[in-house]
């Protein structure tokens, strides 16, 4: 019986190994195809620590947040005082293979965390590896440029200065707090800019939760 069970677990598992390494290949593939742009992932080795250091700085209410930070800069999440994520929603836009919000999910509590892509086969890609990691995403199709984005929100973006700028231009990212992997909006003074390691180099901080629309 036993043997029979564990028969059945290690199919299982080795189903699951295959269809991920399937699907990776696919993926890479597809990337292949001509005309179709590829999207660099954020490197979360890098990034994650940023992202603790921003929830733990912008949405405590702390102005002395820098005792929650751990030696590498990140913040120890579980001590910070007064943490305001539950109250916010968090919109990674143009988020691919959806790493960032994975992350995120895993780490902090929100109203709703929601990823936000444009195109289809990578949706598809990150919803499957989602239902994999059993991570509580809303992956959702939509145009980048005409999604309704929640007040009260943290929206995350690796997009191009001129795409940074039409959301911008647009009055999308007003009231909201936006962490921009690399690519600044022409113009704003970012509230703060923080380095990171390797070649994304830096990401910055816009502040606009209390910019109203024009």
């Amino acid at each position: 019986m036993f043997t029979s069970f564990l028969i059945v677990v290690i199919g299982l598992i080795t189903l699951c190994l295959v269809l991920y390494g399937s699907l990776t290949l696919i993926q890479f593939i597809y990337y292949l195809t001509p005309n179709k742009i590829v999207y660099v992932a954020s490197n979360m080795l890098a990034v994650a620590p940023v992202l603790d250091t921003i929830i733990g700085k912008y949405l405590t209410g702390n102005s002395d947040y820098s005792k929650f930070l751990g030696k590498n800069g990140s913040a120890l999440h579980e001590e910070i005082e007064g943490l305001d994520t539950p109250n916010y929603h968090f919109v990674e836009l143009g988020c691919g293979m959806a790493k960032v919000s994975r992350y995120i999910n895993t780490k902090y509590q929100w109203k709703d965390v929601v990823g936000v892509e444009g195109e289809l086969v990578v949706l598809t890609f990150a919803r499957l590896r989602n239902f994999i990691s059993k991570k509580k995403i809303r992956l959702v199709r939509a145009n980048l440029f005409k999604i309704a984005i929640p007040e009260k929100s943290v929206v995350y973006c690796y997009l191009t200065t001129p795409m940074m700028d039409k959301l911008y231009k647009d009055g999308r990212l007003f009231g909201k707090l936006v962490i921009s992997l690399s690519f600044q909006i022409t113009g704003i003074q970012p509230t703060e800019k923080l380095t990171i390691i390797g070649f994304q180099q830096r990401v910055l901080v816009y502040d606009l939760r209390k910019v109203q629309k024009l």
